[in-house]
């Protein structure tokens, strides 16, 4: 099979598509055949070695990929939710693992980690649902909805930054979205009551909207200490890619990772349905050929694309169709 590899982190000419062996499920396992996986920003820190305390312990090749949707190929067990041989599913799958993660042809993990595609979607849609719309669900979580009545998204037009948005709108609350001017009509369409551009003055943006400040603050774009003057007093930060901030009492940090999605002992179907990830719209920025992957994390390191980009693991033949 095909698998977007990595012997030695370092630049873009470090992963690569190689030929490994179809592997075999276990018991209470099943095999997608893997039509699509996104290439999201952990992938590439992986590659650039970013991550490497965490690999030591695991053999090579190193297989990036968090997220998938394709076929069920092969079942070792009962099926669970009713998805059996042949079913149209989206999946998550931890890359530090020895089996690797999501970016080859066949991809296996326990029967519990797919859920079947929603009615309409698409396959490479849906493979940008999984563990993005999970980890934006978790922050809806950390913020408290009961008593986050207004939120700021910072990097509101990214992948993550929008999911929060329909989230936290799905949850009652009103949000104010940062994002570039060509932004604003996206992030409207997703819910955000006020949109502020990346000209503005953030704080002082937000300030005009809401005086006393904002209950909650989801910085998706990683902006750390100086977004915290947009909170009023014991309002909630949530952080994705924490910084390491000075201590506060004024307001409360919160943290996560997305690795924390493989915790909880429900099926996806569970979480998915729990979270609301059927309110979600995927953006796909392009879909690649894997063998041009070394070109999409050029593409992805530049940053500037609205959506994912998305490889394409399907034979040439179906690609054609």
């Amino acid at each position: 099979m095909r698998a977007a590899v990595v012997r030695e982190f370092g630049g873009t000419e470090n992963i690569r598509v190689e030929e490994l062996p179809i592997p075999e499920p276990g018991e209470g396992e099943v095999r997608v055949r893997v039509h699509y996986t996104p290439v999201n920003p952990t992938d590439v820190m992986l590659r650039a070695g970013l991550q490497a305390k965490a690999f030591e312990s695991i053999p090579q090749p190193w297989i990036p990929g968090l997220e998938f949707a394709g076929v069920v190929d092969k079942i070792t067990g009962a099926p669970q939710d009713n998805i059996d041989v042949g079913a149209k599913v989206m999946g998550i799958v931890s890359p530090r693992r020895a089996e690797g993660g999501a970016q080859a042809e066949y991809v296996i993990v326990p029967s519990g980690d797919v859920a079947a595609v929603p009615d309409g979607l698409s396959l490479e849609a849906a493979s940008m649902i999984p563990m993005n719309g999970l980890t934006a669900g978790m922050v809806i979580d950390r913020l408290e909805p009961d008593s986050s009545k207004t939120v700021l998204v910072t990097g509101a037009g990214g992948i993550l930054g929008g999911y929060v948005v329909q989230l936290a709108r799905r949850a009652g609350m009103s949000v104010i979205a940062q994002g570039r001017a060509s932004d604003q009509r996206t992030l409207e369409e997703l819910g955000a009551a006020a949109v502020i551009t990346s000209d503005d003055d953030l704080v002082a943006a937000v300030k005009r909207i809401a005086p006393e400040g904002v209950d909650g603050v989801v910085d998706a774009a990683n902006i750390g200490v100086d977004v915290e003057e947009a909170l009023r007093d014991g309002g909630i930060l949530v952080q994705v890619l924490p910084k390491q901030l000075p201590e506060t009492t004024r307001i409360t940090r919160r943290s996560l990772s997305v690795l924390e999605a493989y915790g909880a002992p429900e099926t996806l179907s569970e979480k998915a349905r729990n979270a609301g990830l059927e309110v979600l719209t995927p953006r796909v920025a392009d879909v690649v050929p894997v063998e041009h992957v070394s070109q999409v994390h050029e593409a992805v390191e530049a940053g500037g694309k609205r959506g994912r980009i998305v490889l394409d693991f399907r034979d040439r033949g179906d690609r054609a169709s």
